[in-house]
């Protein structure tokens, strides 16, 4: 029933993905009906500027960005554009505490004399990059450990 109360659609290229036995079989059933549609043009290219906007362009597919201008395209044959934003929000962020006037003028400014780490026997940074090293060369033995129990398959 819950397929009837609704139109579903998507674009042609989504069906080849649809990997699934269980979602191959109900969509072959006849149970439902998908319309496959293309986005219009000008949702396409506005799904994109917002995608590039966001950053998120580079990471989604062209099976994605197609499936969310389907989406941008059908709000826009219902209800225009009122509904759909032009620009991401963006995030504002307050700062935790007000920071003093010194710290302010301070901020950028290197300090004159390094910092002196509590530690006697080592600065920070060479306790940093030791660790470091030492993770990875034990990141090493370990891959070619796994490497040498693979061999005696």
């Amino acid at each position: 029933q819950f397929y009837s109360e609704y139109e579903m659609s998507t674009v042609p290229e989504v069906i080849p993905e649809i990997r699934d036995r269980k979602t191959r079989t109900k969509l072959n059933s006849g149970i439902f009906e998908v319309h496959l549609r293309s986005p219009h043009p000008d949702a396409l290219k506005r799904t994109i500027d917002f995608c590039k906007i966001t950053g998120d362009y580079a990471a989604l597919s062209v099976v994605d960005i197609k499936v969310m201008a389907l989406a941008v395209s059908m709000e826009m044959e219902k209800n225009g554009t009122k509904y759909l934003k032009d620009l991401p929000n963006m995030p504002q962020f307050q700062q935790a505490r007000p920071l003093s006037e010194a710290t302010q003028k301070n901020f950028y400014e290197i300090p004159k004399e390094p910092i002196n780490n509590e530690s006697d026997d080592k600065d920070a940074t060479d306790s940093c990059d030791t660790e470091k090293l030492e993770g990875d060369e034990q990141v090493k033995k370990n891959e070619d450990k796994e490497k040498d129990d693979g061999d005696d398959i």
